[in-house]
């Protein structure tokens, strides 16, 4: 996990300072919000998982993207914290 959360700041490292703080937001909030998820990098993307990929982030060329496993998501989502600015 180690390896991967550097990768995750290599990552976050790369984008432009305007996207890099929205996106270490997501990261933020994703590990607040989900106790036991497992940071890795898949498909060039910073990925969570615990039994599978719940979710995932990309900087893309014209807008940033969250991608949700919604079904995973329901599974869970009385195991997890809600904040105002996480929406499960």
């Amino acid at each position: 996990m180690f390896e991967d959360a550097n990768q995750v700041d290599q990552y976050l490292d790369q984008q432009p300072p305007e996207r890099r703080a929205a996106l270490a937001q997501i990261r933020a909030l994703v590990l607040e919000s989900i106790p036991g998820a497992k940071e890795t990098m898949r498909y060039r993307m910073p990925t969570y998982e615990l039994d599978q990929v719940v979710c995932a982030f990309a900087s893309q060329k014209h807008h940033m993207s969250l991608y949700l496993d919604v079904e995973l998501v329901a599974r869970y989502q009385q195991d997890w914290s809600t904040s105002a600015g996480f929406v499960v």
